[in-house]
């Protein structure tokens, strides 16, 4: 909840260059898979937490639970991609609709989503495909 310190006016990373030699392994790793984009375009109308810093908290956690919804989709597209049986590409069908419905998210539904059925279905999903997955050969 908290603006990276390295975060310039123009909301561009000032050593992004650098990063993983200043320490910031961590920020090399990370991909936020467009959830902060979708947040600021289409649940905030393009308004910034810094021209209104009240927003902040609001969009913050917004973008935080918007990752998972976008990390999810992204576990689900892997998944489309394994042989799977008609009931689960139905029940993996059904789940994106769920993760990216029409209309698209509001903020509210995005801030309700952890307490919806929604992620430990995606994960009870997930986790019966185990024996969809090959693992390789030792």
């Amino acid at each position: 909840g908290t603006p990276c310190p390295n975060l310039g006016p123009d909301d561009a990373c000032t050593i992004h260059a650098h990063l993983a030699a200043r320490g910031f392994g961590g920020c090399v790793q990370f991909d936020c898979l467009g959830a902060g984009q979708h947040v600021v375009q289409n649940l905030f109308d393009g308004q910034s937490w810094r021209d209104d810093p009240a927003l902040a908290p609001r969009m913050f956690e917004t973008f935080r639970v918007m990752r998972q919804i976008f990390e999810a989709l992204q576990l689900l597209q892997v998944a489309a991609d394994l042989p799977l049986s008609a009931s689960q590409r139905q029940e993996l069908e059904q789940l994106q609709g769920r993760l990216w419905p029409d209309p698209a998210w509001s903020e509210a539904q995005v801030n309700a989503y952890e307490k919806s059925d929604l992620p430990e279905a995606v994960t009870a999903f997930l986790r019966g495909l185990r024996d969809s997955v090959q693992r390789p050969a030792d």
